[in-house]
């Protein structure tokens, strides 16, 4: 386990289980929901704390499938599966895969390189270098994914950060800067259709009210649910989470175009997950593409 500091957080991070993000300490009360021990999280298909999914974020509805042209195969023995079959979350969520190339008291730097010696290229054939990097600052945790590609990279990945509830979930409220709701079928696959936020809310019997900042709603509820379409705020977008105990924002660069609300109705945790593209965007088309290095920046604030 690697540990960073400074004087209001302390975080530690799982660097041979995927790089996840196992614990945030705030003036030394935790922060996310992880209720494992580390040799006991390895060996599970559980997930907790905040794992990175790349190269793409929750499910696809296919396991063979052509990206720009390449024949993709994704085999089971590197990539979750949900309960349909559907690959889930990516090929890091438990690897040790990742090379630390920089650690101080408050920041870290690892690196991946996609090339044909490296034992994933076959399912993400694509000619790039990924770089994560944690930093500390003051009451702020910043997450950079840096993509250096030498060729043209398609890109769906995304972050799944599980938050720690400490109050009913009728006390405990969301804002949502985001106008629309993605509709997705009985395997939580997009159909390519939308409802406005308001319309998800007015369907599901949801209690809400609207700031200039967005939509605010309660957690008394199932939510497995993505949204898009932000009310953009200069460079970032903010997803709030407020409790009594202490109040935690999401910001979001512009390059995050999607934000997943997933909190099971019986559930201590909350995950609010930023996304570049929608889920299955590898199969629907509807990805990102990247030809020049690029980062991409989200962070947690708490007071």
């Amino acid at each position: 386990m690697i540990t960073l500091k400074n004087s209001n957080l302390y975080v530690e991070i799982l660097e041979d289980c995927g790089f996840t993000v196992s614990q945030i300490y705030y003036k030394n009360r935790p922060i996310l929901y992880f209720p494992y021990q580390e040799k006991e999280y390895k060996e599970n298909q559980s997930l907790a704390g905040i794992p990175f999914l790349y190269p793409f974020a929750n499910r696809l509805s296919k396991n063979e499938f052509f990206l720009e042209n390449k024949r993709i195969q994704i085999e089971k023995q590197h990539s979750f599966f949900d309960g349909n079959q559907q690959p889930l979350h990516g090929y890091f969520l438990k690897t040790n895969l990742w090379n630390l190339i920089h650690k101080t008291d408050n920041t870290i730097v690892a690196r991946i390189r996609f090339e044909p010696s490296f034992k994933l290229y076959t399912m993400f054939p694509f000619l790039h270098t990924i770089e994560y990097k944690i930093e500390l600052n003051d009451h702020q945790i910043h997450f950079y994914i840096t993509i250096k590609p030498e060729e043209k990279i398609p890109l769906s990945f995304g972050f799944h950060p599980y938050f720690l509830l400490r109050e009913e979930k009728s006390k405990t409220q969301i804002l949502l800067p985001a106008k629309k709701y993605i509709i997705t079928n009985e395997f939580l696959i997009p159909t390519g259709e939308f409802l406005s936020t308001e319309e998800f809310f007015r369907r599901n019997s949801i209690d809400y009210s609207i700031s200039q900042e967005g939509y605010i709603f309660d957690l008394n509820h199932f939510f497995d649910d993505g949204f898009t379409e932000f009310i953009y705020q200069k460079q970032y977008n903010q997803i709030r989470l407020n409790q009594k105990e202490y109040n935690l924002s999401i910001f979001m660069d512009s390059f995050y175009k999607v934000c997943q609300i997933y909190s099971p109705i019986d559930a201590n945790f909350v995950c609010i997950e930023p996304m570049i593209s929608q889920t299955n965007a590898f199969i629907s088309k509807t990805y990102q593409v990247l030809t020049e290095e690029k980062t991409f920046h989200y962070y947690i604030e708490i007071n």
